[in-house]
């Protein structure tokens, strides 16, 4: 039950996004397909690379958004969220490097890192056994990020549940917090 809520996550557009079904049917008919490949041939060889990329969708979507702020790097002395101690222990961003390749070589400068974010997190889940879920794709994606952003949106490792549940979520519900708890026993 707690995978079929997972879909209605797939609803807080980082930027301006408006959220449709298959926005990219003109602009990159395809754009899913490199996405449920690579999850596919990754989780073929690694069974834990699902619980690595929820856990990325959740790390990028908690703080300000689906956004896809969690694959900036850190420049002009500006320190991302990737640097936030709550970020530790990231994993599978070579996955994602992957499908951004991929559909780059496909559809340059077309599908938004935001939108392959929640699409590999979907096929994550279906891969695993659950449900397939149609998400809605349009996000745009962040252009900076903050580690201290991530440092006061993140809960930290410890967090017990009465914390977990009592802790101030920011464009995200508790039932998405409970799934992304359901996550780590897939590791």
């Amino acid at each position: 039950m707690v995978l079929i809520l997972w879909g209605s996550c797939c609803l807080f557009a980082g930027g301006n996004g408006v959220l449709v079904l298959h926005f990219y049917k003109k602009s990159c008919p395809s754009a899913e397909m490199p996405v449920k490949e690579e999850m596919k041939r990754k989780m073929l060889s690694d069974i834990s690379s699902a619980a690595a990329i929820l856990r990325l969708d959740f790390h990028d979507c908690q703080v300000d958004g689906c956004d896809g702020s969690i694959l900036l790097g850190n420049s002009n002395g500006i320190t991302t969220e990737t640097l936030s101690d709550k970020n530790f222990g990231i994993r599978k961003v070579d996955i994602i490097n992957e499908i951004k390749s991929s559909l780059e070589t496909i559809c340059p400068e077309t599908v938004s890192c935001a939108d392959f974010i929640q699409l590999a997190a979907r096929d994550a889940v279906y891969l695993s056994g659950g449900p397939y879920i149609e998400v809605l794709t349009g996000r745009r994606d962040a252009v900076s990020g903050k580690k201290e952003r991530a440092d006061n949106q993140l809960p930290t490792y410890d967090i017990s549940v009465s914390e977990f549940t009592g802790f101030s979520f920011r464009r995200t519900l508790v039932w998405k917090m409970e799934l992304h708890s359901w996550v780590h026993n897939l590791y």
